[in-house]
């Protein structure tokens, strides 16, 4: 939709700033501008960081961070766009993208991301789901790093629940994972890989947010709201960098990234308006 100029269908890039406005859910506007990622068009970037309040870096889960996603981050994280006006950094999620190429690596990502952006303290929400087949059992769903079969969906780690797709145009069947199944099966295997990165979440939140510090220490588990209410407090101070797992070109992982955008990314009354400063 956003690229429609003749140069970006041909070229499939993105080369000038587009904004497109829809609703989300029954509460929520979202305002999207959608930037090139080319570094030859640097300067739509910069324009565009102006007026945003919230970001989302979008991460190739093959080749991992990239020269100009290091400055997109630059720019994003910085105080200023270029003009006198001082800006507030942004708040911002990634999305690991094209999860269902070969090579792809979901947490090789996320390691890249830590290495080469930085003050980003990446933190995976969610966990890619593959689909893949077993001559003994059939089908099977797992959840792994790496693209080991079909690309099907991704466990949500906050209200712990798979959302899976079974093409591009159905709608997702979520499902809530059965967190008291004690049999040896792949459903177990997958709950069990889910609550220890759902741990993992919230140990990460403790370090930066007094909330979840108590939660950590006292050695109770959160709530699914006031999990969600420490991770957009540490998401808008900057503290953390939520990781969401998907594959747009397929139209998975879209309907939980724009809950996320709609949950976790500030709404203007959540932002400070620019400072004006004098030039010398």
């Amino acid at each position: 939709v956003t690229d429609y100029l003749p140069a970006e269908r041909e070229r499939g890039i993105t080369i000038q700033s587009a904004a497109i406005s829809f609703p989300w859910r029954k509460d929520v506007n979202i305002n999207l501008i959608d930037t090139p990622g080319h570094v030859d068009f640097s300067v739509e970037v910069n324009r565009a960081v102006a007026v945003l309040d919230g970001g989302v870096l979008i991460v190739d889960a093959v080749a991992g961070v990239q020269a100009q996603t290091e400055t997109v981050w630059r720019t994003m994280r910085s105080n200023s766009s270029g003009t006198a006006n001082m800006l507030e950094p942004l708040p911002c999620l990634v999305l690991v993208n094209k999860l269902d190429k070969v090579g792809c690596h979901f947490g090789n990502c996320i390691d890249s991301v830590r290495r080469k952006l930085p003050g980003s303290n990446p933190v995976a929400i969610q966990l890619p789901l593959f689909r893949n087949s077993d001559t003994n059992n059939g089908e099977l769903l797992s959840v792994s790093d790496g693209g080991h079969g079909e690309f099907v969906g991704v466990v949500d780690l906050v209200h712990m629940r798979s959302v899976l797709y079974s093409d591009a145009t159905s709608d997702p069947v979520v499902a809530k994972l059965n967190l008291d199944d004690n049999e040896s099966s792949s459903s177990c295997q997958l709950t069990a890989k889910a609550l220890e990165a759902r741990a993992n979440l919230v140990a990460s939140l403790a370090d930066v947010d007094e909330v979840m510090e108590e939660f950590f220490l006292s050695e109770v588990d959160p709530s699914n709201a006031e999990l969600m209410a420490g991770l957009r407090r540490a998401t808008l101070s900057r503290s953390v960098l939520p990781v969401l797992a998907g594959a747009a070109l397929r139209n998975k992982g879209m309907e939980p990234l724009l809950d996320c955008i709609a949950d976790l990314l500030p709404s203007p009354i959540d932002r400070l308006p620019p400072s004006i400063t004098k030039e010398v």
